[in-house]
């Protein structure tokens, strides 16, 4: 997403799932929330006033998280 005040969501059920969130400019909200297990979340923001959220049940989840 480009532009200012943008809103990601991603809502994934099941296993092995990979979700991948880019954000530029600013005032921009991602949100990932995945259930099961073997997920991976990639958030990437730029910019100023980011919120990044996410959410992960079950086990084995890898997380990334990067706001510059």
């Amino acid at each position: 997403q480009t532009g200012d005040y943008n809103l990601a969501y991603i809502d994934q059920a099941g296993s092995a799932n990979d979700a991948s969130i880019s954000q530029g400019a600013y005032g921009n909200t991602a949100m990932i929330i995945q259930k099961g297990s073997g997920n991976k979340a990639n958030i990437t923001q730029y910019g100023t006033q980011k919120t990044a959220i996410v959410v992960q049940r079950q086990s084995q989840m890898a997380i990334r998280v990067t706001q510059r």
